[in-house]
C-alpha cells in the first residue's frame, strides 16, 4: 500500500445481499438521507438531500431511485409525501486508515506479552485489521452488546438487578469497571482494564459494552448513544432518551435476506491502496485459483480453474489485464518469462449459498457466548466471528495480513535471522503465543505443534490455525527465499488435542 486514501465507496447490507455504493456524488446523497434519518427519524424529502448536498435535483433523484431498487433505500410517507429511508445497514466505508497494519503489529510487539492470552490477541487482531483497512465492524459490535442486555433482560425481571448483574460480568472476567454517572440523562463511565484499550480500539469495545448496558436499561429497545468521548482507556456515554431516534447502524432483531439475493460480489483492497469490486464469475475464480504472492502463468492459472468454471486462456489473459490496472493483480518476469501475482487483498466476499443460515438470530449467538463466561475476551471474539461469518464478512484476511506482519516484525528483531533465533524471540514471548511442543529445523519440513484447549471451539481454532500458519510461513519464506505449502493435521497426546502443522516446499 502507498498510503493514498480509498476512493470513496460504502458497503450496505441489504435483503438482497450486500451492494456496493461508489463515487463521492452517490456517498453524499447517501450520507444525507441516512444522517437527517438518524437526526429526525423520519423520511427525507427530496428537497432536503438537494439543500444538504447542493447536486443538481435530477442526479439527485436519479442516484435515489437507483438506490431504492437495489434495496439500499426504501420510500417513506412524510405529511402525505414521498420520502426516503435506509432498508438497509453500513458493514463497509472508505475510513481512511490512521495507521497501517504494520503500525498495528509494532503496537502490539512493544506491549508486555506477559499478560495476553490467545483469545485476547486475536481480538485485539481482529479489532485493530478492522480499524487498519476500513472494515466496519461497529455495527456488529452493537449488536453483540445489545444481544447480550437482551439475554440479561430475559434472566431478571428488574432492570436494577439486570444492570447489577451486569455490572458484576464486567467485573468477574476482570474486563471493566462500570459506573453510572448520572440517570438524567442516563450517563456510563467504562474504565476498561487492560493498558491496550485505548483511544480508538477502546472506542470500538465500547460500543459492545455500551450497548449491553442500554439493553438493559431500556427493556432491549434500540436506543441511540447521543454522545462518546474518551480520554486514555475512559469511556463515557452518554444515552439518548428520544423514542423517535433510531441507531441506524443497528442490525434489525428480524432482519432477514430475500431468496433472490445476489449471488457473487467481492470488495478487494488493491496494492493502490484503494477499493475495487470484482462482480463477474470468471474474475472471481481466477482470483480464487491464485494463491497470494505466487507467481503463476496464465496457463497455470487456466488450468487451476474447476472443470466447471474453465475458459479459454485468452478469455483468463483478458480478465488479468484487466485486473492488472486496477491493481488487484501484478505481472512479473521470471526467468524471462511472464507471470502474474495476486495482490489485492480481500475484504468482503459475499457467495450465496443455499445451504447456509442467513438469517440473523441473535439469542442463539448469547446462549453459547455469554451464559458462562470464562474471559470476555473469548467469548466476545467467539460471538463477533460468528456474526461476521453468518454476515459473509471474511475475517480471515485481515488476520493473515496481521499474522504475517507481526512475523516480519520478529524477523526483524532477529540478529542472525534464522528460524532458530526467530524462534528464541517467540518463546520469550512465551505465553501470549500459547506454544508446547513446538519442534523447531533450520531445513525443511519445519513443523509447529500447538495444543488446544477445552475451551477453544471451532470457529478459535479456525482463527488459530489461519494466524499460526500465516505466521511461520513468513517466517521461513523469509529466511529461505523460497514459498511453502502447509499441511495441517491433527495431533493427540495423551489427554492434550491440538493440531500440527507442516511446511513443505511449493509444487505445482
Amino acid at each position: 500500500m502507498n498510503g493514498l486514501p480509498p476512493e470513496c465507496f460504502e458497503v450496505y447490507i441489504t435483503r438482497k445481499g450486500p451492494v456496493l455504493v461508489s463515487g463521492a456524488n452517490r456517498v453524499e446523497i447517501l450520507h444525507s438521507v441516512s444522517g437527517r434519518a438518524m437526526q429526525d427519524g423520519k423520511a427525507v424529502e427530496l428537497c432536503y438531500v438537494t439543500a444538504d448536498t447542493k447536486l443538481p435535483k435530477s442526479s439527485i433523484f436519479s442516484t435515489l431511485e437507483d438506490l431504492v431498487k437495489k434495496g439500499v433505500l426504501k420510500y417513506g410517507n412524510v405529511s402525505g409525501k414521498k420520502g426516503y429511508e435506509l432498508d438497509s445497514y453500513r458493514i463497509l466505508g472508505t475510513i481512511e486508515p490512521l495507521v497501517h497494519y504494520n503500525d498495528y503489529s509494532k503496537y502490539f510487539m512493544s506491549r508486555n506479552m506477559d499478560d495476553y492470552d490467545l483469545y485476547r490477541l486475536n481480538f485485539d487482531y481482529i479489532v485493530a485489521a478492522s480499524l487498519a483497512y476500513g472494515l466496519d465492524i461497529t455495527p456488529i459490535m452493537k449488536t453483540l452488546g445489545n444481544d447480550f442486555g437482551k439475554y440479561l433482560m430475559k434472566r431478571f425481571e428488574d432492570r436494577d438487578e439486570a444492570l447489577k448483574n451486569l455490572i458484576g460480568w464486567y467485573d468477574r472476567v476482570n474486563a471493566a469497571d462500570i459506573t453510572v454517572t448520572s440517570r438524567l440523562p442516563v450517563t456510563v463511565d467504562v474504565a476498561f482494564r487492560s493498558g491496550s484499550l485505548t483511544g480508538e480500539l477502546a472506542k470500538l469495545f465500547s460500543m459492545f459494552v455500551l450497548y449491553s448496558v442500554s439493553a438493559v436499561i431500556n427493556g432491549g429497545s434500540d436506543e441511540a448513544i447521543e454522545s462518546v468521548t474518551i480520554e486514555g482507556n475512559k469511556v463515557t456515554g452518554t444515552f439518548n432518551h428520544n423514542d423517535a431516534m433510531k441507531d441506524i447502524d443497528l442490525i434489525p432483531a428480524d432482519f432477514a435476506y430475500d431468496k433472490d439475493a445476489d449471488a457473487d460480489f467481492m470488495i478487494y483492497i488493491t496494492s493502490f491502496g484503494n477499493f475495487r469490486s470484482v462482480d463477474s464469475h470468471l474474475g472471481l475464480v481466477i482470483l480464487e485459483a491464485m494463491p497470494s504472492g505466487v507467481p503463476m502463468s496464465s496457463a497455470d492459472i487456466t488450468k487451476a480453474l474447476k472443470t466447471e468454471d474453465k475458459k479459454p486462456q485468452s478469455s483468463v489473459l483478458f480478465y488479468l489485464e484487466k485486473m492488472i490496472s486496477v491493481g488487484i493483480v501484478e505481472d512479473v518476469k521470471i526467468m524471462g518469462k511472464r507471470k502474474f501475482v495476486k495482490r489485492g487483498g480481500d475484504l468482503y466476499n459475499w457467495t450465496k449459498d443455499a445451504n447456509s443460515l442467513m438469517t440473523y438470530v441473535p439469542d442463539d449467538y448469547c446462549q453459547s457466548s455469554f451464559e458462562n463466561p470464562s474471559t470476555s475476551y473469548g467469548h466476545i471474539l467467539s460471538a463477533l466471528i460468528k456474526r461476521l461469518i453468518n454476515l459473509r464478512i471474511v475475517v480471515e484476511s485481515a488476520i493473515g495480513r496481521l499474522a504475517r506482519s507481526l512475523a516480519q516484525q520478529f524477523c526483524d528483531m532477529s540478529e542472525k535471522k534464522t528460524i532458530e533465533s526467530i524462534m528464541n524471540i517467540v518463546m520469550d514471548k512465551g505465553r501470549w503465543l500459547n506454544m508446547s511442543v513446538t519442534s523447531i529445523t533450520s531445513f525443511v519440513p519445519f513443523t509447529f505443534v500447538r495444543k488446544l484447549g477445552a475451551e477453544t471451539d471451532e470457529i478459535l481454532m479456525r482463527t488459530q490455525l489461519l494466524f499460526d500458519t500465516e505466521f511461520f510461513k513468513t517466517i521461513i519464506r523469509e529466511i529461505t527465499g523460497v514459498e511453502y505449502a502447509s499441511e495441517c493435521t491433527q495431533y493427540s497426546s495423551g489427554d492434550n488435542i491440538g493440531y500440527k502443522l507442516t511446511f513443505n516446499f511449493r509444487t505445482r
